[in-house]
Parts: structure tokens; C-alpha cells; sequence
């Protein structure tokens, strides 16, 4: 009796971990879904803030002039598009991972379909067309700033669009470096490059924060100034959250598949 008591104790503990890990699995991916739900919301309320200047001049103006607002509504797209890109591939590992009971047919006409879409949406976070819209949104930016030199969010909304322009060119480097299997290390030009330019991000957007906060300052009416403050603390976090420390502690944290480490990196 005391054998099978402890036999039955062992089973209860097995259960109880058991239980636990997957408690703590679901958790897990809760939180992980969650952060990449948030970038989302960003973008949205910075091109929220965006809509709203320019609807206010169009009012006001008899002709649609180009401006800072523009170019940031264009930058939210651009987060967006990543943001709900990112967001899509990791549910669907996810999914992949939890659910493998599908039929050959209906397996088939949905790896059509969302062969299509992915196509489509790696068409529309791919570096060529995000770096074309970084140069767009830097182009409108430039045009109010000619016209009004006085330090504001429009001088911001150009350090911004340089900045993910910068983000986006490192990106293209490295994909095209993999894709001739060389790296940084065979040329020291290409790593002290690399480095520099990690260096030049966050200097463009704490150079835009500053530029947002003084307008901020004397002006608190929404409008595309909020969007560029909002815009350079998401850039701020996002190169927190890419720092090596951050990466350690998702690594220790998360147990995804390499498509979401990729992804988060």
C-alpha cells in the first residue's frame, strides 16, 4: 500500500509540472502576442495624430500643401505594414505548431491562398519599397522645412524618416550580404559601417524628440507634432528592445521557432 501511495504521489507531481509548464507556455505566448499587438496600436495612433492635421489644413488651406504630417503618416504606414506583418507570421507558427489536423484539400487551397497574401505583404514590408517611403516621407518633411525654418516637430519628422531610412539600409545590407554568404567580418569597412550606423539611429530620434517636445511645448493642440513625440519613443524602445541585453533576456524567456526569433531581431 505505501508503494502504490507513492506511485500515485509520483503520477500527481508528473500532472502538477506538467500542468504547470503548459500554464506557464500559454502565459508565455499571451505576453509575446501582446508585444507585437502594441507596435500596432502605435501606429495607428501616430497616423491617427497625422489624419487629423491634415484634415485640419485642409480646412484651412485652399490647396493641399505637403508637410510634416504628411511624411509621418507615411512612416505609421511603413510600422504598420511591418508591425501586422511580424504579428501575422508569428500567430500562424503559432498555429502551426498547436493544429496539424487539416485535410489534404483544404490544406492545399489554403497554403494557395496564403501563398498570395504572403506574397503581397512581403511585397509591402520589403526594404526596396520601405526605403522609397522613407525618401518620400523625408521629401515632405523638407518641404515645410524650407518654408519654416523655426525648430519644430517638422525638423523632427525629417531626423525620423532618416532614421528608419537608416534602419532600413542597414536591413538591406544584410539581407544582400547573406545572400552572397559574406559578412561584416571579411571587410573592416563593412563592420565599421554597420557600426556607425547603429550609432546614427537613435542620435536621428533623440535629435526628433527634442525638435517634437519644443512644439510640444507651445503647442499642445493634437496634431502631427504629438505624432512625431509618439513615434520617436516607439523608435527609442524598439532599439531598447534590439539592444543585446533584450535579446538575451528573450532567448531566456521565450521558446518560439528561429521565423519568430528572426523576426524579433
Amino acid at each position: 500500500e505505501i508503494l502504490a501511495h507513492i506511485s500515485t504521489l509520483k503520477q500527481t507531481m508528473t500532472a502538477t509540472k506538467s500542468h504547470l509548464r503548459q500554464s506557464k507556455k500559454r502565459q508565455r505566448m499571451s505576453l509575446f502576442l501582446l508585444r507585437q499587438v502594441i507596435p500596432v496600436m502605435v501606429a495607428l495612433v501616430i497616423g491617427s495624430f497625422s489624419v487629423i492635421e491634415i484634415v485640419e489644413s485642409l480646412r484651412e488651406e485652399t490647396e493641399a500643401v505637403l508637410g510634416h504630417a504628411h511624411g509621418i503618416l507615411i512612416l505609421s504606414l511603413v510600422r504598420l505594414f511591418r508591425s501586422i506583418a511580424i504579428l501575422q507570421t508569428e500567430v500562424e507558427e503559432i498555429e502551426e505548431a498547436c493544429e496539424k489536423l487539416l485535410e489534404g484539400k483544404e490544406e492545399n487551397h489554403k497554403d494557395n491562398k496564403k501563398s498570395w497574401l504572403h506574397h503581397v505583404a512581403k511585397f509591402m514590408v520589403s526594404t526596396k519599397v520601405t526605403i522609397v517611403a522613407c525618401v518620400l516621407a523625408a521629401g515632405a518633411s523638407v518641404v515645410e522645412v524650407v518654408e519654416d525654418l523655426k525648430p519644430g516637430a517638422h525638423h523632427g519628422a525629417v531626423f525620423l524618416a532618416l532614421s528608419e531610412l537608416n534602419y532600413q539600409v542597414g536591413r538591406f545590407m544584410r539581407t544582400r550580404r547573406k545572400k552572397l554568404n559574406t559578412t561584416a567580418k571579411e571587410g573592416g569597412r563593412d563592420g565599421f559601417l554597420s557600426r556607425l550606423a547603429a550609432m546614427v539611429g537613435p542620435l536621428l530620434f533623440i535629435a526628433a524628440a527634442c525638435f517634437a517636445g519644443y512644439e510640444l511645448y507651445e503647442d499642445m493642440k493634437p496634431g502631427a507634432h504629438h505624432a512625431v513625440a509618439v513615434l520617436a519613443l516607439a523608435e527609442l524602445l524598439e532599439n531598447v528592445n534590439r539592444s543585446k541585453f533584450m535579446k538575451y533576456r528573450r532567448r531566456r524567456f521565450f521558446f518560439f521557432g528561429p521565423k519568430v526569433a528572426a523576426h524579433m531581431e
